[in-house]
């Protein structure tokens, strides 16, 4: 299997929540989602329709039983048991309570949807993002299986009703950015769920096979949405808290590319989540002082770029912002920021607020890229992986979609240079906090030279 896109499966002395994780869904890999920063309840909302579909795998996108403000879920199985509560403050900001067993008690809390903050939560040094990505796919499961339960969502569920559902065909899939799992059909689902005011309590079992033996595991706990959510304070201090930047991740070796998403521990320290929030504010103005133009002494040749506009709202209403053909020298328009070790963060400014970005490494062998969108004034994430196919040509790793590259270097070191695009290919970026989602449709034939 090629190694672009991928990262290690299987990590030893593995927490405890991984191991529930594990447990649970049967089936636990990492690979790259090109998606949105931590759009751990819907994965795949704007990239397909897996929740209505008949056929092919199930998943929650879109599903109203993702709207909570606090979740509870408490796993019991034959060989393992623990419980997590999550809960939203904002559309960005969320927190993770673990029991991992009795009187333990770990905490992790995400903040703006860019750092992880831990506190007593069982964890592998250099593997963090278990930690977080175990509980997240757990409740995600669960939030499947209440979907599959209660299609109409939680206003459906009046008293106490019972649940029965036999699924023959379909499996059910889950997946963070970094994590994805699958529970195979057949598998059925049994239970109870019942309301009091805003709180829906329920009761499953799940069956399924798993290594051919029957499996089953039975969750409890509770479903709420409370009119308005408690925000994180921000004077809470930071005095014993690990900080983490949750964010795309690559290593270089011989074999190519390794790319994952991942926990990269904070250089910095914070007095209290106030000064932590500032500090994710201020980036993009920091990095925008960072920028220098690629070569200005030598513009290079003009290199054309052409692309459409979208603004797609929550309701999925698309909008033409408008068309765009540019004429662009790499030399004095592509913007290089440094970011570390001989690493490179190369921007091209399009128009209506867009932009394109890729990271450039000097690395023996060009297995990979990542191309990412953004747009002016929204905290938007994107991230676009495109891995080896044959030749010079590179394929989207999730969709569909092929380039021409250009590399320079020699046999011991190559970096990316540019790449044509051989079809329309769509690149998005959502914010969270808006509910919109920002598209470009590079049109075929368009160039992103990044050196002249």
């Amino acid at each position: 299997m090629d190694t672009v896109g991928l990262a290690d499966a299987e990590h030893p002395g593995v927490n405890m929540m991984r191991i529930l994780c594990v447990a649970a869904i049967g089936l636990l890999s990492f690979f790259n989602a090109s998606s949105q920063a931590l759009t751990f309840f819907n994965p795949s909302s704007k990239a397909d329709d897996c929740r209505n579909r008949t056929t092919g795998d199930i998943c929650a996108a879109g599903s109203p039983w993702a709207a909570f403000t606090q979740f509870r879920v408490a796993l019991r199985s034959e060989e393992h048991s623990g419980t997590t509560t999550m809960t939203m403050h904002s559309a960005d900001d969320f927190s993770i309570d673990i029991e991992d067993a009795p009187a333990t008690h770990g905490r992790i809390i995400v903040l703006a949807g860019r750092a992880m903050l831990m506190k007593d939560a069982q964890h592998e040094t250099g593997y963090e993002i278990d930690a977080l990505d175990a509980p997240v796919l757990m409740h995600q499961l669960v939030i499947t299986l209440l979907d599959q339960a209660f299609p109409k969502g939680p206003s459906s569920v009046s008293g106490t009703i019972p649940i029965s559902v036999v699924q023959k065909t379909r499996a059910i899939r889950i997946a963070t950015q970094s994590a994805d799992g699958a529970i195979q059909a057949p598998w059925t689902l049994t239970g109870t769920a019942q309301r009091a005011e805003s709180r829906i309590s329920y009761d499953l079992q799940l069956a399924f096979t798993a290594d051919s033996s029957e499996t089953k595991i039975g969750f409890t706990g509770f479903w709420e949405k409370a009119p308005l959510a408690t925000p994180l304070d921000d004077r809470m201090s930071l005095a014993g808290w690990m900080v983490h930047w949750l964010t795309p991740m690559t290593s270089t070796s011989e074999q190519g590319t390794i790319l994952d998403y991942g926990a990269k521990p904070a250089a910095q320290q914070w007095a209290d989540v106030g000064a932590l929030r500032k500090y994710i504010a201020d980036e993009p103005a920091r990095r925008a002082k960072r920028r220098k133009p690629a070569d200005a002494a030598n513009p290079g040749r003009p290199e054309h770029f052409t692309f459409e506009a979208f603004q797609v709202d929550g309701h999925q209403v698309r909008t033409l912002l408008g068309k765009k053909a540019l004429e662009y020298r790499p030399g004095s328009d592509v913007m290089v920021e440094e970011m570390r070790d001989a690493t490179f963060a190369k921007t091209l400014a399009l128009d209506y607020g867009f932009s394109l970005s890729t990271t450039v490494y000097r690395e023996p062998k060009l297995t990979g890229f990542g191309l990412s969108l953004d747009k002016e004034g929204s905290d938007c994430f994107s991230w676009e992986w495109f891995k080896h196919d044959s030749g010079d040509i590179f394929s989207k790793m999730v969709g569909r979609g092929k380039l021409r590259v250009s590399v320079a270097g020699d046999s011991k070191v190559q970096e990316l240079v540019a790449v044509e695009f051989l079809d329309d290919i769509p690149l998005q970026c959502e914010d969270r906090r808006s509910g919109l989602t920002y598209e470009a449709v590079v049109k075929t034939g368009s160039t992103f030279r990044v050196k002249p």
